[in-house]
């Protein structure tokens, strides 16, 4: 740690777990915050407990002398089987939410964010985690706070599209695609009933991960299985922001999916997509994409996030659509504490050991 960076004032802010019965108030707050987005928002935190294993969620807020909400972080605490409790990224963004500054990037803004930034450092640092991972919206670029605490920082990329573009605006590739799906006579389908899509959607997502060579029974450490989306998605039920979008063809059916919400924004945030191998060369991956756009447009969203750009082949389809590449950042804490480090060390040489017993039954 550099111990040359600015300490918190302790007096100035009051840090407070927000209670599950004055969520609301939180919402509020994220409204109004230059970091605004869905994934702060109760109902995300709330659907996304419902379907993860052994995960919880947790809002912390930083509040003045008035009594008035100027920071905080909503997020989601994973426990493994160890026993090790996680802070890490249940959605696009977990990132740290400000007030805004009518000072904008004076010298007293700046410092102002930074306390604040360090008082919540502070309080995250101390939850008895073991580790904790960040992926903080576009709008917070200043991250040295974290980086004098000895954070590690990464950057993370996404495409954001003005969704008043159209296909004068998509690359010529982009275009083509989008002429042949409309020849084939896709449609455009919208439903936010998960009770009746949500089955369809992780049918979707499986043909995708499966074709990506991913495991459709573990995900990832958190979630596990793709059938635990459909109690996430049904959590989601009637609620007009989280929209599912799909390319049907009236004989061959669905060809491709895209989930997201609409923020208080004016963003809507892609979430999940899904896409049948077997529509591929009709083009109604960027049919779909093309028509959200129109959709989202006549409904007064006036961009689209999609959801990141790290990964090559998935960047060069989104760069087609010609929107503007920012840069957010993922910061990421490890513990130092012996105990964590220990039973970590622990946990590691144990799996290492029960995939050596495996390999030798499969040998005998």
């Amino acid at each position: 740690m550099n111990t040359s960076a600015p300490a918190p004032n302790d007096e100035k802010f009051s840090v407070e777990v927000v209670p599950n019965d004055r969520l609301e108030d939180w919402d509020s707050f994220v409204d109004t915050s230059p970091q605004n987005n869905p994934y702060s928002k109760s109902f995300w935190l709330l659907a996304f407990s419902k379907g993860c294993p052994n995960c919880d969620f947790r809002v912390i807020s930083l509040k003045n002398k008035s009594g008035q909400i100027v920071a905080g972080i909503a997020f989601h605490t994973f426990k493994n089987q160890l026993g090790q409790s996680r802070i890490f990224t249940s959605g696009q963004y977990n990132s740290f939410i400000f007030s805004p500054d009518v000072r904008k990037d004076s010298n007293r803004a700046i410092s102002n964010r930074h306390e604040m930034a360090f008082r919540l450092i502070s309080e995250l640092q101390s939850a008895e985690m073991t580790s904790i991972s960040l992926v903080h919206h576009p709008s917070l670029s200043d991250i040295r706070p974290w980086m004098w605490n000895g954070w590690q920082t990464i950057p993370a990329y996404t495409f954001l599209n003005r969704t008043s573009d159209r296909d004068d605006g998509f690359t010529a590739a982009q275009r083509k695609q989008i002429r042949k799906a409309e020849g084939e006579e896709y449609m455009l389908e919208k439903s936010s009933n998960f009770s009746v899509t949500a089955d369809l959607i992780v049918s979707m997502l499986e043909k995708t991960y499966l074709r990506q060579g991913l495991n459709i029974h573990r995900i990832d450490p958190q979630l596990g299985p793709v059938k635990n989306y459909i109690s996430i998605l049904k959590s989601f039920c009637g609620r007009s922001d989280v929209i599912c979008y799909s390319a049907k063809h009236p004989s061959k059916g669905i060809g491709a999916i895209r989930v997201g919400m609409a923020g208080s924004d004016g963003v809507f945030y892609d979430w999940l997509a899904g896409n049948d191998p077997d529509h591929f060369q009709f083009g109604c991956s960027s049919y779909l994409i093309s028509e959200i756009f129109k959709d989202l447009s006549s409904c007064g969203i006036t961009h689209f996030d999609f959801g990141g750009a790290n990964t090559p082949k998935i960047a060069d389809f989104k760069q087609g659509f010609n929107g503007d590449l920012i840069c957010g950042y993922r910061t990421i804490w490890q513990s130092r504490d012996p105990l964590h480090r220990a039973v970590k060390l622990c946990g590691y040489f144990a799996h290492l050991s029960s995939l050596a017993l495996h390999r030798f039954r499969l040998r005998k």
